[in-house]
């Protein structure tokens, strides 16, 4: 019997060691691989932006849009049960544009590494939970953006740099009492070729030796946007006291960006003949 009760005795001492011996497992993941948020983040401690991210077992959707654009950038990407998040992003017609590597740091938070792809600079991010709704405040990004275009296309100056010798038919442009030279004088017209400016007088006996002619304005030649928007045309033309003023040539501006402030911008063109340096601003 004494020897019965010791071997009972030995076997639960025994299964009370290994009962201790054993840790307690945990399969939980670390964060929660199931969510909808809106996040307000930073790339590079100065570009802000809001995000909103779908996580389906660690499967993420979504987008988010820059402050300072107001467009939204498709995100997909995944995330593991330690808290690790790869996003990549497309933008510009669904190319590539950047690549989010970081780690959820809590519930409302994650950090990281942002780059334009795996061999480019990278730059810290960070998103944060917030509140807010994501299309409310794109709409009021939109709409505080629009309260800022400067709409009005104010032209400073206009320079001639290049212009054919003759016509195309090879004849001078003017007769021998002018030296067979053109009297330049510029018009700028809209879409619809209704004027917007004509010069009333001209430049005698031009040739590309004594270019580039300047072209400026007694007071700020402004152009509203519905005048502008579908583009607008610079033309010079040889000045005729008889016959018709011949096209020397024209260039035609179009797709105007939009501008929130009023630093000028100086571009040149070259087309149907002729090469034009053009100063101009936004107001």
């Amino acid at each position: 019997m004494k020897k019965t009760l010791l071997i009972i005795s030995l076997f639960t001492l025994t299964i009370s060691c290994n009962t201790k011996d054993k840790k307690p497992t945990n399969t939980q993941p670390a964060v929660r691989m199931d969510f909808i948020k809106v996040f307000e983040g930073r790339i590079d401690n100065k570009y802000d932006y809001y995000a909103k991210l779908k996580s389906n077992s660690g499967t993420i959707t979504g987008s988010y849009f820059y402050k300072n654009k107001c467009e939204k950038i498709d995100l997909q990407g995944e995330l593991d049960s330690l808290g690790n998040i790869k996003l990549k992003e497309f933008g510009n017609g669904n190319k590539l544009t950047g690549l989010f590597n970081g780690k959820m740091v809590n519930e409302q938070k994650f950090e990281g590494n942002w780059s334009q792809n795996e061999n480019s600079k990278q730059f810290p991010f960070y998103f944060i939970e917030t509140q807010e709704s994501f299309d409310t405040a794109l709409e009021n990004c939109k709409t505080e953006r629009e309260n800022k275009v400067l709409k009005t296309l104010v032209i400073d100056k206009v320079q001639l740099l290049a212009f054919p010798a003759t016509k195309k038919s090879g004849k001078a442009w003017d007769n021998a009492l002018a030296s067979y030279k053109p009297d330049i004088y510029l018009s700028i017209t809209d879409f619809n070729e209704n004027s917007i400016y004509k010069q009333q007088n001209y430049f005698n006996n031009q040739t590309n030796k004594n270019l580039p002619l300047d072209f400026k304005f007694k007071s700020e030649l402004k152009i509203e946007e519905n005048r502008y928007k579908e583009g607008i045309t610079i033309s010079f033309y040889d000045h005729d006291s008889v016959t018709n003023h011949d096209l020397l040539g024209y260039v035609t501006l179009k797709n105007f960006k939009e501008h929130y402030d009023s630093k000028k911008t100086i571009q040149e063109f070259k087309a149907n003949g002729v090469k034009v340096k053009v100063t101009f601003h936004y107001v």
